[in-house]
């Protein structure tokens, strides 16, 4: 259940970069647009293995541990 005290982010793993959104569908398009591109240059580099790993991801109410 959400609630007005819930904050979206999108979490850039790899580089570990936290953006916070306005709200999910924010998060969720934002993501994805991100992972669009990540696709584009892993497609541009081919199977470099010294490329590296990351992937976007929506979160609810992320905290550093």
């Amino acid at each position: 259940m959400e609630t007005n005290s819930d904050k979206w982010y999108v979490h850039i793993i790899g580089p570990d970069d936290v953006i916070e959104k306005a709200d999910e569908l924010d998060a969720l398009r934002s993501a994805n647009a991100v992972n669009v591109e990540i696709e584009r240059e892993q497609r541009r580099f081919g199977d470099n293995p010294n490329h590296p790993y990351a992937i976007a991801l929506a979160v609810k109410n992320f905290k550093w541990e």
